[in-house]
């Protein structure tokens, strides 16, 4: 079955719940079995953070986020302290852009990686939710163009792409 993008994202996303909820949806769409949480934050600047994982805890070793192959995570701002949306919204993937694989032979690193370009992008809901649908779309792409490469630790990964 194929999920179209317009499929998820209502035409002019205003509601800050619609908006999370529609991200989730899009990373799901490429990760459905991949732990994701995406969720609105105003402690401390108010935020949309998005976590993402490859696999699920029982996966990670020791059961840390931060071990498996793919933690990532991003923020999305532009929001006032009671939720409601600003005109434009802006994506911060610093936590993200890349994957870890088994190192070069003659290499003395433990892992590799293998970057997927994301970047900083500032514009309205609907902008903002069409480049993380690429972002993942192209993490999924890199992924199983480099499955042979996991290291022995991480082959649970490719029950995940």
């Amino acid at each position: 079955m194929t999920i179209k993008l317009k499929d998820l994202v209502s035409e002019g996303i205003t509601a800050t719940n619609d908006f999370v909820s529609t991200l989730e949806k899009v990373i799901k769409k490429h990760f459905p079995k991949s732990y994701i949480r995406v969720q609105f934050g105003g402690n401390f600047e108010p935020s949309v953070h998005i976590v993402f994982a490859l696999g699920n805890k029982q996966d990670w070793s020791g059961g840390y986020f931060e071990n498996d192959i793919v933690s990532n995570s991003m923020h999305i701002w532009g929001f006032e302290k009671d939720g409601t949306m600003k005109d434009k919204q802006q994506l911060d993937p610093s936590g993200s852009g890349s994957f870890v694989i088994t190192p070069a032979p003659d290499s003395y690193m433990a892992y590799d990686r293998v970057k997927v370009p994301v970047r900083k992008k500032t514009g309205s809901p609907d902008a903002i939710v069409k480049s993380v649908d690429k972002y993942f779309g192209d993490l999924k792409k890199a992924l199983k163009s480099n499955s042979d490469k996991f290291a022995s630790g991480h082959e649970y990964a490719k029950k995940y792409i």
